[in-house]
């Protein structure tokens, strides 16, 4: 009995014990992963801010080895395409993907000899800090070690990243603008479409200063060689309106892109594919360059110019008239209703839309406007006690005088004389 009671609290005792090593080892593991919650947070806001911490700095240098030579390097992968990668993965993949980027990162670092800590900043790139000897003659290995992470991102996890890496830096620097740079570093692929690891050396290139904006009067006449079907005129014109885009930087290039998008399916009536600006502003993130942009928009506009010969003509014609009028009708109103409003309206040359309506009508798209500016003043003046200045801007006529004269001209009357004799 008495060996069986001793037995039951050995038993007892090897239980505890165990429990207490597993409660061990799983607060071993909590310290563990908060130090590395904690490292990442000190990292990331050494990266972002101008002034170093004394405390955060005293951090990194007992808890990593970043700054074991007394100098250091930052790089940054940034995905490819992300509006692609966003599309394609939920949250909780997009998040395990960019952890295993990190990984991979540190490790061919450390098979290149480097020392190196990995930050995710939470959307489309990974940060390095890169332990590294106070040479410039090292910059050749650097590049050559991040070729190699985006070699092995794209062998293992099947995704294209670029690459940019710093020059030597040191405690002092300004890491904030060093991180700004290299980030825009990484975006220089979809301006050029050069497939390499760009480097500090590359920011005079890029940051040039010759932002310029886009030529309007290009972009109609893009947009009437499209109305016009006109496919040489087309690719010529729209060569030269985006020949200077290789000279801007990568939001300056973005932001032209979506207006010229923007502009092109406005005049078409094709903007079911897209909700304002801002949805086009996002699509553009599905292209790794410019390259590929300006051919999508070029056989876009393709695509338009051969449904637009595709309708028959004569049908197109009556529909071009009808939508004409409703215009006309619907914008009476507005003083400012010009020929060239109601072409753009039926995404037609200014010519060619006043010949088509006067085929139909026999007489002219300006006489028309005026017609019916004096048809509504009439309405107006008979079954409504207005006052006849309101007459005027409800009607669309610029000024007073100019109503009374169109008026006279057309009723023999002044506009009082008309509302007395007609009421």
């Amino acid at each position: 009995m008495q060996t069986m009671n001793a037995n039951n609290e050995m038993a007892w005792i090897h239980s505890g014990f165990h429990s207490l090593v597993e409660k061990i080892e799983q607060l071993d593991l909590s310290i563990k992963s908060s130090k590395a919650l904690v490292k990442d947070d000190f990292l990331r806001q050494w990266i972002l801010n101008s002034k170093s911490s004394k405390p955060i700095e005293e951090f990194i240098r007992i808890e990593t080895q970043i700054l074991s030579t007394g100098s250091f390097r930052m790089a940054i992968i940034r995905l490819e395409s992300y509006g692609r990668f966003d599309e394609h993965y939920d949250f909780a993949s997009r998040k395990l993907l960019r952890f295993a980027m990190g990984n991979i990162m540190a490790e061919v670092l450390a098979n290149h000899g480097y020392a190196a800590e990995t930050v995710d900043f939470g959307s489309d790139h990974i940060v390095a800090l890169i332990s590294s000897p106070a040479l410039e003659d090292d910059m050749v290995q650097a590049i050559g070690a991040m070729e190699d992470v985006r070699v092995q991102v794209r062998q293992w996890l099947k995704l294209e990243v670029h690459a940019a890496v710093s020059s030597v830096l040191d405690v002092e620097e300004n890491l904030p603008i060093i991180y700004t740079q290299l980030y825009e570093l990484t975006l220089m692929k979809f301006i050029n479409d050069e497939d390499r690891v760009f480097t500090s050396e590359d920011l005079e290139r890029y940051e040039r200063g010759k932002d310029s904006d886009l030529d309007e009067a290009l972009l109609k006449q893009v947009i009437h060689s499209v109305q016009l079907k006109n496919e040489k005129a087309l690719e010529g014109y729209f060569d030269e309106l985006t020949l200077h885009m290789q000279e801007l930087s990568y939001e300056e290039c973005k932001l032209q892109l979506t207006h010229i998008i923007y502009s092109i399916m406005k005049s078409f009536k094709n903007q079911t594919t897209f909700h304002g600006m801002k949805s086009i502003h996002s699509f553009l993130e599905q292209f790794a360059t410019l390259g590929e942009v300006k051919s999508w928009i070029y056989q876009e506009m393709l695509l338009i110019i051969d449904r637009h010969r595709k309708k028959n003509v004569s049908s197109r014609k009556e529909e071009v008239a009808a939508e004409m009028i409703e215009y006309v009708r619907n914008h009476l109103h507005n003083p400012m209703l010009s020929v060239d409003d109601i072409a753009a309206h039926v995404s037609m040359s200014v010519n060619y839309a006043r010949q088509i309506f006067k085929d139909h009508f026999h007489c002219s798209l300006s006489d028309f406007i005026t017609n019916q500016r004096i048809e509504h003043a009439i309405k107006l003046l008979t079954t409504t006690d207005w006052t006849v200045a309101d007459i005027t801007e409800q009607s669309g006529f610029q000024t007073k005088s100019t109503f009374f004269s169109t008026f006279k001209r057309a009723t023999g009357m002044t506009p009082n004389q008309y509302r007395m004799e007609k009421t």
